[in-house]
């Protein structure tokens, strides 16, 4: 006959405070880490953005500041030909003017 022993049973403890503390910690550095990539990434894409809009207002604002310098000039050709103008003087104001209005027209 075959007889059993009843030998004490022998349990582990294990402690769920350090798994939790690594996981905890694991957690907060992925993710900390995953926010400054994200972060980052934006600040140079919105970065960039501003970038490129200040060199296109820079660019506008030129082209207005041309075009305000040719207005003058006509401006003051217009008052020298106040008193003394011909039919087609008048004329090549006139085309100059509508040539100029075409091109405000055209890059607003």
């Amino acid at each position: 006959m075959l007889r059993r022993l009843n030998l004490p049973s022998i349990t582990i403890k294990r402690s769920n405070l350090r798994g939790t503390i690594v996981g905890f910690f694991l957690g907060v550095t992925v993710t900390g880490i995953w926010a400054n990539v994200y972060l980052l990434d934006k600040y140079n894409m919105y970065n960039s953005f501003l970038k490129s809009n200040k060199e296109q207002l820079n660019s506008t604002q030129n082209d207005y500041i041309n075009l305000k310098r040719e207005l003058l000039e006509i401006k003051a050709s217009l008052l020298k030909f106040d008193e003394m103008c011909t039919k087609h003087d008048l004329m090549e104001q006139k085309a100059m003017i509508l040539d100029i209005i075409v091109r405000l027209y055209y890059e607003i």
